[in-house]
This record gives C-alpha cells, structure tokens and sequence, in this order.
C-alpha cells in the first residue's frame, strides 16, 4: 500500500514536468558533464553578473562567443567537440534570452532534479542515510522519547497523589465540626473507589490498613523523583551489559538514591505510649495458669 501511494505521487511530480522543463534539465545535465558540477548557462556565457545580467548583456555576449566558438575557427578540439559546443552555445541562448531565463532561474535556486532509470522521469534525488546512521538515529529518537515520557508519567503520578491527598483532607474537613483539623482530632475517610482507608491528621493524610491499627503510611508526592540519566534506556542497557561482563572490575550501580527514613512523631509517640514496662519482683504461677509478679521486699 506504501509502495503504491509513493509510486502514485512519483509519477504525479514526474507528469508535473513540461516538455521545456525537460528541455532544461537535459541541457543542465550536459553542461556540467562537460563543464564541471560548479557548471551554469551563465558561466558558460561568461557572464559575471549571473542571474542579474539584462538580456541586452546576453545577446552582446552569444554574439561574441558566437564567433569564438564557431566550429571553423574552432581550435585545439576536434571538430565534433567544436559542432557540440557551438550547439550548446544556441540552445543555452533560446532560454537566456527569453522568458525561459526566469524558470531556470528557479531550478537554479531551488535545486535540479536527477534523471531516474529506476523510475524513468527526472526526480529529486533524495537523501538515503544508511544503516549505522538510521539505527543511530532510532536509537536517539527512543532514548528521547522514552526520557520525556518518563518525567511526563512521574508528573502525572504527583497530580493524582495530591490530587488524593486533597480530596481526603476536604472529606475529612467537612466531617469536622468547625471544618478544620487538628492533631486531637484525626478522621478516617474511606474512598471507595481504591477500596482502602486513610487518615487525616493536621501534619498530613496516612493510608491505613483495616487488619493492622498500627500500620501508618504517610501519602506524599516528595518521593517521586524526576528521572536522571540512571533512567536513560541506552546507559541503563549498557551498564546492564557492563555489570554482567565486568562486574569483577567495575560495577555501576543504577540503584536510585535512597531516600532519608521519615518518622512520624505522632507515630513515636504512641508506640512509647503502648511500650509495656519490663515486670519486676517475683514470678509467681498461680494454680489457674495465671502468672503474677510479687512486690520486692525493701
């Protein structure tokens, strides 16, 4: 189907060539085969001002160069040099000194297009990169595209995080009897929606879990971090490489930094508050199994 569409527009800007157009590359074509790639009608009319010369300046100089170039005075090539150069000379005169001028004019700025024998018609040669130059390119082009993808998702996860955050604290607040919170009083809000339970304090909202009363987990966006060149699939695919390799001679760690341990002060506090004192005096068992300690005598 691709092949059909790029052969359909091929043959559309090969049709979109007039026979004067034609006319022109071939003769451009020519010219630089005898000439040189640098070769131009304007050069080969020895014109210094190029595409600036007036029509009066290029019929003075087609007649002097007709002179010069005529095959009888011709001198030093061979005749059949002098008959093709001569007949250059005219041809490139029927376009310079007529409207033709301003169309090469055009292709002169814009660039000639490439005779094709694959696709017989003249076409714009395009550029062909190779195969190491492709797959370099691909390869930047997933890196790139992987790595803002990346910070693209880790700022979509911090939206919804606060976004949580603040629809628990704005349940929460409308529970509250004056509409805000404070660290006496804590609020449970269930969002149905994830099917878990979380906390709400003044110091910010806890996920909870229903078989643990002890389990608090702090809900903050502060430990999504952006992406660093760890990240970049190349370096991650080379030190990957590198680590199964060369790990005896030097392993590069693509670990994440480790983030410092929070504690929650609210947290600390209850846990002193739960921690039992150690016992003391004398163990006793009663006969029902029940053990007791005595008081130490002083």
């Amino acid at each position: 189907m691709r092949f059909l569409i790029l052969w359909t527009l091929l043959a559309a800007i090969v049709a979109s060539w007039s026979s004067e157009d034609i006319e022109l590359f071939q003769l451009q074509t020519d010219l630089v085969k005898l000439y040189g790639s640098d070769a131009t009608f304007y050069k080969f009319f020895e014109l210094p001002k190029g595409e600036k010369s007036t029509f009066e300046q290029i019929s003075k100089q087609f007649k002097k160069l007709s002179k010069k170039y005529h095959p009888d005075k011709a001198r030093g090539i061979s005749k059949k040099k002098a008959n093709k150069r001569f007949e250059m000379l005219n041809l490139v005169a029927n376009v310079l000194k007529t409207d033709r001028k301003e169309r090469y004019d055009y292709f002169l700025q814009n660039g000639f297009p490439k005779y094709s024998t694959s696709s017989a018609g003249w076409i714009y040669a395009r550029f062909k990169p190779g195969l190491i130059f492709t797959l370099l390119v691909l390869l930047l082009f997933i890196n790139v595209s992987h790595y803002v993808g990346t910070i693209i998702q880790r700022n979509q996860d911090r939206k919804r995080i606060n976004s949580l955050i603040e629809e628990v604290k704005l349940v929460a607040g409308s529970q509250a009897p004056n509409g805000e919170l404070d660290l006496t009083q804590q609020r449970k809000v269930r969002v149905e929606r994830l099917e878990k339970t979380f906390l709400s304090r003044i110091d910010g909202v806890f996920l909870c879990d229903d078989e643990d009363p002890d389990y608090l987990e702090k809900i903050t966006s502060d430990d999504i971090l952006n992406p660093t060149w760890r990240d970049i699939l190349l370096v991650r695919w080379f030190a990957c490489v590198w680590n199964r390799l060369f790990k005896s001679v030097y392993f590069i760690d693509l670990s994440p930094p480790a983030l410092p341990k929070k504690h929650d002060p609210l947290d600390l506090e209850e846990k002193k508050a739960k921690k039992k004192k150690k016992p003391t005096g004398e163990k006793k068992v009663l006969p029902n199994g029940k053990v007791i300690y005595s008081k130490k005598r002083n």
